[in-house]
C-alpha cells in the first residue's frame, strides 16, 4: 500500500524473513558501536528512519533487522537522557521493535509490550497484532486488551481505534459495526487526515448497507462476486453515499492510496456502477500491484460486464500473488469459460479444459464450498463441442448441482441450482446420455 504522510514513530510493511549467506570461515568478531552523543540522537533518529525505509523498500536480511534494531536501541538510549525528548525516545524504542520485527524476533514484541504498558498507542497495536500473530491470544481477547488500553489512554490512541474498528467489522456480530463505526469517528477524532481510518470507516459504511451476508463475505474478502445493495431502501443508499465520501476524503489526503481506490470501487459496485467500479479497481492495481484483491476484485466486476479477457488477465495476476488460492481458481475458471460459450474452435477447448482443471483443483483444496461445484456443473452444460445436451444429461451433472446446492448459503445459488436441476430433469427426458 502506498500512503500519505506516515508518523516517524509508526513505520508499516510485510514481514519478511531472508537468510545470510555464510562463508567457510567464521567472521571476526564484532565491535560494538559506541554510544550515540546525546545532542547528536536526533540527527542520527531520522537518519536510522532513512535506513529502515530503505531496507523496506530494497528488502531485509537477519543482518539488516539486527543492525537496524540495535541502531534504534542505542539512539532511544541517547534520547532518554534528557526528559525533553522522552516521546522521541519512546519513538526510537517502538522502531526497534520494528525493526526486529521485520525478521519476526521475538523481541519485537517485549519492546512493544513495555511501551504499550505505558499506553503508547502504536505500541499497543503492534502489540494486540503480534500476540493474536503468534497464538498468544484470540482476536476476542484482543479485541477486549484494546478497549481497556484505549481507554487507559483516555482514547488518546487513533492507532489502537483504527485497529479496533477493523476487527470489530471484520468479527461483524452483534453491535460490532455500530461500535467500529463509533471507534473510527473517536480516531479521526484525534487525526482526521488519516488515510487508513477513512479507508476502514467506508468499509463500515459498505458493510452496513450490504447487510449480514455481504458483510460477511467482505470481512473475509471472498470477492468472487462483488454483491450489490437494495438501493430501494433510502437509509441503504444514503450509507453508500456517506461511504462514497468517506472514501473521497481520503484520497484528497492520500490519492496515492491504493487500498482507498480499491475501497472506493467495492462501494461503487454496491451502487450497481461497475463502470465507476472498474475505473477504481483498476488504478488500485496500477499503483500496487501486490495488492490481491484489487485484481480479484477488478476481474470480478469485469466479468460482470462480460470482459472475460481482461478479467482473465486480473485473475492471472492474483494468482501470481497467491497461487493456491481458490477464489482466484475458480474466477480464472469462469472467465476462461465466459470466453469458450458456444464456441467450437481449438481455443475454446483448450480454455475449457484449463478451467475444467481449475475448478477440480479449487474443490479438492476446498470441498466444503459450493462454487467450484457449481461453475463445473455449468462449465459442462455449456460445452457444445463436447456433447452439447447429451454431456449435461449425465449423472455428474446431476451431482455438481446437488453439491452445490447443499454446500450453499446463499439463497440465490441454491434457487439457481434447483432451477438447473428442474430443466435437466426435462431436457434430460428427450435425449440419451452421453456415453
Amino acid at each position: 500500500m502506498r500512503s500519505g504522510r506516515i508518523a516517524p514513530w509508526l513505520v508499516v510493511g510485510a514481514l519478511a524473513l531472508v537468510g545470510c549467506k555464510t562463508g567457510g570461515q567464521p567472521p571476526p568478531p564484532e565491535v560494538a558501536p559506541p554510544p550515540v552523543p546525546p545532542g547528536e540522537a536526533p540527527m542520527a533518529f531520522a537518519e536510522t528512519l532513512e535506513a529502515l525505509a530503505h531496507a523496506d523498500e530494497h528488502g531485509w536480511t537477519k543482518a539488516e533487522c539486527e543492525r537496524l534494531g540495535a541502531a534504534f536501541g542505542r539512539v532511544a538510549d541517547a534520547l532518554a537522557k534528557d526528559e525533553r525528548r522522552a516521546r522521541q525516545a519512546d519513538a526510537a524504542r517502538f522502531n526497534q521493535g520494528v525493526a526486529l520485527s521485520r525478521c519476526d524476533d521475538p523481541r519485537a514484541l517485549k519492546i512493544f509490550s513495555v511501551l504499550a504498558a505505558r499506553h503508547h498507542d502504536p505500541a499497543m497495536a503492534m502489540t494486540a497484532r503480534e500476540r493474536v500473530r503468534r497464538g498468544a491470544i484470540d482476536r476476542d481477547a484482543a479485541i477486549e486488551q484494546l478497549r481497556q488500553g484505549i481507554v487507559a489512554a483516555e482514547f488518546a490512541a487513533p492507532d489502537s481505534l483504527t485497529l479496533l474498528g477493523r476487527w470489530l467489522r471484520e468479527r461483524g456480530e452483534g453491535d460490532d459495526l455500530v461500535e467500529a463505526k463509533q471507534q473510527l469517528q473517536r480516531a479521526l477524532a484525534r487525526r482526521p487526515r488519516d488515510a487508513r481510518a477513512l479507508g476502514e470507516l467506508a468499509l463500515v459504511q459498505l458493510a452496513m448497507a450490504l447487510g449480514p451476508e455481504g458483510a460477511e463475505r467482505l470481512a473475509a474478502e471472498h470477492h468472487l462476486e462483488l454483491a450489490a445493495s437494495d438501493q430501494r431502501r433510502a437509509d441503504t443508499k444514503a450509507t453508500l453515499e456517506m461511504a462514497l465520501l468517506v472514501c473521497d476524503q481520503g484520497l484528497r489526503v492520500a490519492p496515492e492510496d491504493a487500498r482507498l481506490h480499491n475501497v472506493r470501487g467495492l462501494v461503487q459496485a454496491a451502487r450497481r456502477d461497475d463502470t465507476a467500479a472498474a475505473r477504481d479497481f483498476a488504478e488500485a492495481r496500477r499503483l500496487d500491484p501486490s495488492l490481491f484483491a484489487a485484481h480479484m476484485n477488478h476481474a470480478a466486476v469485469l466479468s460482470r460486464f462480460r470482459g472475460f479477457d481482461e478479467a482473465e488477465r486480473a485473475y492471472r495476476a492474483a494468482l501470481k500473488l497467491r497461487p493456491d488460492d481458490y477464489d482466484a481458481k475458480v474466477g480464472l475458471a469462469l472467465a476462461l469459460r465466459g470466453q469458450a460459450a458456444k464456441k467450437r474452435t481449438d481455443a475454446a477447448t483448450r480454455q475449457r479444459t484449463e478451467a475444467r482443471e481449475l475448478l477440480v483443483a479449487a474443490r479438492t483444496a476446498e470441498p466444503q464450498r459450493p462454487e467450484a461445484y457449481f461453475n463445473h456443473a455449468l462449465l459442462i452444460t455449456g460445452a457444445p463441442a463436447e456433447g452439447g445436451a447429451a454431456k449435461a444429461c449425465t449423472p455428474q451433472t446431476r451431482e455438481l448441482f446437488e453439491q452445490a446446492r447443499a454446500r450453499s448459503r446463499d439463497a440465490e445459488m441454491r434457487a439457481r441450482a434447483d432451477g438447473w436441476l428442474k430443466d435437466l430433469q426435462v431436457m434430460c427426458q428427450f435425449t440419451s446420455p452421453a456415453p
